[in-house]
């Protein structure tokens, strides 16, 4: 009798299956260290609306990665979240690294003290 390969579909399915029945040692059966398990979230994620957004610079370096430059005047999470939403983008486009870097503008037009905010 010959070998069945099983789809990749089925694999996923049975996969997910097994670890909802056995939730409660999932971190035992995949070797998984993090903090134990309250409980199972929903992991279906809403569909994105896409909408054209701007970054403030990008440059290809030569280690064929990029580099996104965002000048900001505040600083905020929200900020943050949306700066990742924009590599997140560029990444899934080109398929390369992308380095972030945030120079916070504590003044309007920014000549009087600049950092670094993240990288």
């Amino acid at each position: 009798m010959g070998k069945t390969e099983i789809p990749y579909q089925h694999k996923d399915i049975i996969f997910k299956s097994l670890t909802e029945i056995f939730a409660n040692r999932v971190l035992d059966f995949y070797d998984i260290n993090t903090a134990p398990i309250v409980r199972a979230e929903p992991a279906n994620l809403p569909t994105i609306t896409v909408q054209e957004k701007t970054m403030d610079f990008v440059f290809y370096l030569a280690d064929d990665s990029y580099l996104h430059l965002e000048f900001q005047s505040t600083k905020s999470p929200e900020d943050l979240k949306r700066f990742l939403e924009y590599d997140v983008a560029l990444c899934r486009k080109n398929d390369k690294s992308v380095h972030t870097y945030v120079v916070w503008c504590r003044y309007n037009g920014c000549p009087r003290e600049s950092a670094l905010w993240f990288n």
